[in-house]
């Protein structure tokens, strides 16, 4: 983790953490987490680029989206997905992130780009749990879609159930490539 981020990365999990621990009575200490499982980029056939893009639907209904999944690798399952979508004739565009379950939802997350402060794009709002994981959302504006595709370096920041913050490499190659109509 690069030095300038860790600055913003304490500021958040001290910004969210402080009121809420002074509303909660203290809890016993939970036994120590299991070891995080490796994760890697689901690579693409060519195994050269871990974004992957497309469109469904047609007419007014036509959504183009660059999706990059991250797999466990012990059992093959998508642990976090960063996806960013376009509905084509609104020009709305999102960021959409699933992380696993156990993350504190009230704080959201943030995605840093390229270890710059005015460039991460945060508040994203976590909206619902699935089985599968947490999801949270957030809407683009211009800037943050040129932010991402000149981006060598992409962080997931969110916080686990302690207030520690869980930082995930996102892998920007191929992400140029994929916003490609952005």
């Amino acid at each position: 983790m690069s030095l300038a981020f860790r600055p913003m990365i304490l500021a958040f999990a001290a910004f969210v953490a402080a009121p809420l621990m002074a509303q909660t009575a203290p809890a016993a200490k939970p036994a120590a987490p299991a070891a995080t499982p490796a994760i890697t980029p689901k690579m693409a056939a060519d195994g050269a680029k871990p974004w992957t893009s497309g469109c469904k639907g047609t007419g007014e209904q036509e959504i183009c989206d660059a999706v990059q999944s991250l797999i466990d690798e012990a059992n093959g399952k998508e642990v976090i997905r960063v996806a960013i979508a376009r509905q084509k004739t609104t020009g709305k565009t999102g960021l959409l992130v699933k992380v696993p379950l156990g993350v504190r939802l009230d704080t959201g997350a943030l995605v840093q780009v390229d270890g710059e402060q005015t460039k991460a794009i945060d508040k994203i709002v976590f909206s619902r749990c699935l089985p599968e994981g947490c999801i949270g959302e957030k809407p683009l504006v211009a800037a943050d879609i040129d932010n991402l595709k000149k981006a060598k370096k992409l962080e997931l920041v969110f916080l686990d159930l302690e207030g520690k913050p869980i930082v995930i490499n996102v892998v920007s190659t191929g992400l140029a490539a994929a916003l490609t109509g952005f």
